[in-house]
């Protein structure tokens, strides 16, 4: 949904350096930069993972979206200051165009690899500043040189030491609290901006000092980084018995660490909650063979039953890794039925399964952030009906923070022809502190008798369709209809 932007926001700054008439001129940016990289390595520092509602992240995605704007035409400003005679522009932008293959391939390829984390956004900045024009004296001696140095190290112990005391003190309020700790360093990174190395080596102890001087609020034991994003393996210290797999800034998993407890599934996935009612009501012919689309950390094998045979279907194998390393999450290992885990893409693996073989199919491949919208088509669900039982039934678990996914799926079930219903589960203070979570939950099925006895929970209601949403196909989907803006 955003990606469009920063990659328009990138192309516009080309236009407008290499424009024949300069709309901005360069030396502003050169002097904006520091103070937009400043702004940006404070809020990278203190990014709060919590927040939930767009209305709450719209003014960070703006100031980031602003940033590089700034240091985009920073770069771009420098390359076109830089450029040949027209004998040699061909070269020139040829190499540009190299240059951009090889940015393009190490952050899609070779990032996600290499760094734990999305480590190249605050190396950039970094990089960026070192590549400033000196603003100062342009003579070095080897005084200055230890300086550029010494004073980045002074500021990263004083920053330190700032956030440690602050955060010690009785300061009721955050923002204020925010600004004694940001500012005092901020301003005196800024005096090292006439010297380019010094500047960089200020704004890299101060991310360091700031990230390291706050207490986490979990503990990770595990940190994994792949295609799909960074998942945490996660200890709370104030429930240490409790690991929680966290991808991006949604919990997907959470697992008691006591032996006896182990085996209850949590988070969205209790007993008490939409998705275990939905399983432990089913008869037991069409628990024979379930399907599932998202592995997460297994938490649903908690379900299986001797003799079941449970297949999930999971495209990253960074998650496979995790559901099956006993050291976080023994889901898997416990489970009594016969599960097995097959890896690719769910659209593309469930072709290879037989016909009409499930009575369950498990769709919980979503997250807080994102979703896999060709699992949410026509032409998706008419794959999933091929491989249910005439009286087989799909569970949706559409929990999510961004999207109304409600009236894509009434759509699509009055397009084929099945009866659903839905259920929100919500939570109390005390659930949740138990280790459960609120969830959306949706059933789509031919079973007219099953849907009737669940329907008799008051908890479940019909679909509701929504003006404006359309049926969603592999050729037509629009994420703006269901957006919560708020």
């Amino acid at each position: 949904l955003l990606w469009v932007i920063p990659l328009g926001i990138y192309l516009l700054t080309f236009i407008l350096v290499f424009a024949k008439r300069q709309l901005i001129p360069h030396r502003w940016m050169v002097w904006a930069m520091p103070f937009a990289v400043v702004t940006l390595v404070i809020m990278l520092a203190r990014m709060d993972l919590k927040a939930q509602a767009f209305s709450v992240l719209a003014a960070p995605i703006a100031m980031h979206f602003a940033g590089l704007f700034i240091v985009a035409m920073f770069c771009h400003g420098e390359l076109a200051k830089d450029r040949p005679t027209v004998a040699h522009l061909t070269e020139f932008f040829l190499w540009i165009s190299v240059g951009g293959v090889l940015g393009g391939m190490f952050n899609a390829l070779l990032a996600p690899v290499i760094f734990p984390t999305v480590i190249e956004y605050p190396v950039t900045l970094l990089l960026a500043c070192a590549l400033m024009p000196n603003l100062g004296s342009k003579t070095t001696n080897g005084r200055t040189r230890i300086l550029d140095v010494v004073l980045p190290v002074l500021l990263g112990l004083f920053t330190a030491g700032l956030i440690y005391v602050l955060e010690h003190a009785k300061i009721n309020s955050p923002k204020f609290l925010l600004v004694l700790e940001c500012v005092p360093p901020a301003a005196v990174c800024l005096l090292f901006l006439r010297r380019p190395l010094r500047f960089a080596l200020g704004v890299l102890v101060m991310l360091v000092a700031t990230t390291a001087a706050l207490r986490p609020e979990f503990h990770n034991a595990l940190v994994a980084r792949s295609f799909f994003g960074i998942y945490r393996v996660e200890l709370n210290p104030d429930l240490p018995y409790i690991h929680m797999l966290r991808h991006g800034t949604t919990w997907h998993a959470m697992q008691s660490l006591d032996p006896k407890e182990r085996r209850i599934p949590l988070l969205f996935y209790t007993k008490r909650g939409p998705g275990g009612q939905t399983i432990t009501s089913l008869p037991p012919e069409l628990k024979q063979r379930v399907a599932l689309i998202g592995l997460g950390a297994g938490t649903l094998a908690s379900y299986a039953e001797p003799g079941q045979h449970w297949t999930f279907y999971e495209i990253d194998p960074e998650i496979q890794r995790i559901a099956c390393d006993p050291r976080y999450f023994t889901y898997m290992q416990d489970c009594l039925g016969d599960a097995k885990i097959v890896l690719g893409d769910a659209r593309l693996s469930l072709h290879d399964a037989p016909d009409h073989q499930f009575g369950l199919l498990v769709v919980d491949a979503y997250n807080s952030d994102t979703i896999p919208l060709h699992l949410l088509t026509r032409e998706a669900l008419a794959l999933y009906l091929q491989k249910l039982t005439p009286s087989g039934v799909i569970l949706l678990n559409i929990s999510n923070r961004h999207l109304d996914i409600e009236p894509v799926l009434a759509n699509l079930a009055q397009d084929a022809g099945l009866l659903g219903m839905i259920r929100y589960d919500p939570v109390t203070f005390e659930e949740f502190q138990g280790g459960k979570a609120a969830s959306w939950w949706v059933v789509l099925t031919r079973n007219a008798p099953w849907l009737n006895y669940l329907a008799q929970d008051k908890r479940w209601s019909p679909l509701q369709k929504k003006p404006g949403v359309g049926l969603w196909t592999d050729d037509f989907t629009s994420v703006f209809s269901v957006f919560h803006w708020k």
